[in-house]
């Protein structure tokens, strides 16, 4: 039974590109249930899944709690899941996609069932940025084009449980203005 869940796993590892057709290995398998992003082979990530408590605490969300861990090069989110069964694999795999596909999304490194490591976005998140707006007609705007962006990601990577939620994008300021991102998904 334990042998055909990994089998699945893995198979969920091996993924087509739907706009240009490419297979693409999404992860690697290091370990039994660790998967690391095969770009970032090198980095020392085994050690950042397993360990308890990593970094300094910068929130808790409703799947758990974040810390923020610099290893001199870049700043990484550790995220410990606190439901049993919580997926930082789906998270993983649903994540590296978007990015593969050429949407904004922050880069994820590695994986395991209770723990994802993934880039520290900075930005504030969508919610808290609509929420503080008091041109509602911007807010109502801004939300629309969020809805419509996440129907385009659904379109290309149906086969993953995407969570549309405007607490899972981000605000994230360019040249021209500002511009919303995919933050959490899984």
């Amino acid at each position: 039974m334990a042998l055909r869940r990994l089998e699945n796993k893995l198979e969920t590892f091996d993924w087509t590109n739907p706009d240009t057709g490419q297979k693409i290995k999404l992860g690697e398998q290091a370990e039994k249930d660790i998967f690391i992003n095969p770009e970032y082979i090198s980095l020392d990530l085994i050690k950042l899944l397993s360990l308890s408590r990593i970094g300094d605490y910068i929130g808790q969300g409703s799947e758990g709690q974040v810390y923020l861990y610099d290893d001199g090069c870049r700043k990484m989110a550790i995220k410990k899941y606190k439901m049993p069964g919580s997926s930082g694999i789906s998270q993983f795999r649903c994540l590296r996609k978007i990015r593969l596909l050429g949407f904004e999304a922050p880069e994820v490194y590695a994986a395991s069932e209770e723990t994802l490591v993934m880039d520290y976005v900075p930005h504030n998140n969508l919610a808290k940025y609509l929420f503080s707006l008091k041109d509602e007609k911007k807010a109502s705007a801004i939300n629309r084009l969020w809805i419509e962006f996440m129907r385009r990601i659904e379109s290309k990577i149906y086969e993953e449980t995407l969570d549309s939620s405007i607490s899972n994008g981000y605000i994230k300021p360019t040249a021209n203005g500002s511009w919303f991102d995919v933050l959490d998904q899984g």
